[in-house]
This record gives C-alpha cells, structure tokens and sequence, in this order.
C-alpha cells in the first residue's frame, strides 16, 4: 500500500501534464529505508501507442514490406523491433493498433534450424507461445509469424506484408 501512495504524485504529473507515455518503476519499501527510483518519462516516436501494464508500445506501419527482413529492418530503422508479442494481452494491444483490418508480420521466428520459435529481439527461443487455433507451428516450410485477431499464425515470410514495430517501455 505505501508503494501505491509514493507513485500517486507521479500518476497525478502524468495526467495532469497530458501525456500517456509516462513510465515509473523500480519502488523499494523497506522499514527505515524508503527509497523511489524513478525513470524519466520515455518520449515516444510518433505513431507508437503506450501500454505500459505490459512495458510495451506499439506501432502498425500500414506501408507494405516486401519481405518480413525488410519489415525487421525498417522497425530497427526507428529504434525499435518486430513486435514480439508472447501472450494473448500483447496480442490484443498489438491488434488495437492495426484497427483489425490486417494480418502484418511479427518479430517471432523460427532459428536457422527450422525447430525452434525466437524472438527477434532477443533472439532467445520461446517455449510457450500464443498461437491462434488454426496454426500450425510445427509447418517445417513456415519459419516467420503475423497477427491474427485469435493469436499468433505461421508465414513463410515471403510476400509483402505490413507490420507491427515494439518499443520497450523501460
């Protein structure tokens, strides 16, 4: 309880200066040692929508890509990455952006060997992945992922596509 009353007066700047992309963290409640770190609001590039209760934004480029490398590239272009999103949460906020009328690639792809799902950003594997009902990840010829309004599904990542760009909000 006393961490929710240190960030009030944080929450309260946040409204009232108007902005959405104000970011805190990092509260440290120990009897006798009471201390908040707190980062400095992150300004975001335009068109990127906030959703820090999962630290991250989101962006839908509607300018196709030709590739899903040239969609990697052009996120790494602005700073960010493919979105990666890893639970169904993520998946709805990364859907809100694109006004539901697309299916555009995602950072989530299959390592070099085929086998196994990773992240573009990390480039760590991922074990448990949001899947829409009708995927088929195990598709040895599809190695990349778009959005669907149900979960993740697999491409082989060589049309062109629109995508969705991460920022981490840290």
């Amino acid at each position: 309880m006393s961490n929710l009353l240190v960030t009030l007066p944080l929450q309260l700047f946040c409204h009232l200066v108007g902005t959405t992309n104000c970011i805190y963290e990092n509260f440290n409640s120990v009897p006798g040692q009471n201390s908040v770190s707190v980062s400095e609001p992150k300004t975001l590039p335009i068109g990127y929508v906030a959703f820090p209760d999962v630290g991250m934004a989101y962006k839908w480029t509607d300018v196709a890509a030709p590739t899903w490398n040239e969609a990697r590239k052009r996120c790494i272009l602005e700073g960010a990455n493919l979105a990666s999103p890893d639970s169904f949460k993520k998946i709805r906020y990364a859907y809100s952006v694109t006004n539901g009328k697309v299916q555009p690639y995602l950072g989530i792809h299959k390592t070099y060997d085929g086998v196994e799902w990773t992240s573009d950003r990390t480039g760590l594997p991922l074990t448990s992945l949001p899947w829409a009902p009708s995927a088929h990840p195990q598709d040895v010829e599809k190695k990349f992922t778009y959005l669907n309004v149900e979960g993740l599904r697999e491409d082989a990542g060589d049309t062109t596509g629109t995508f969705i760009c991460e920022i981490i909000l840290v």
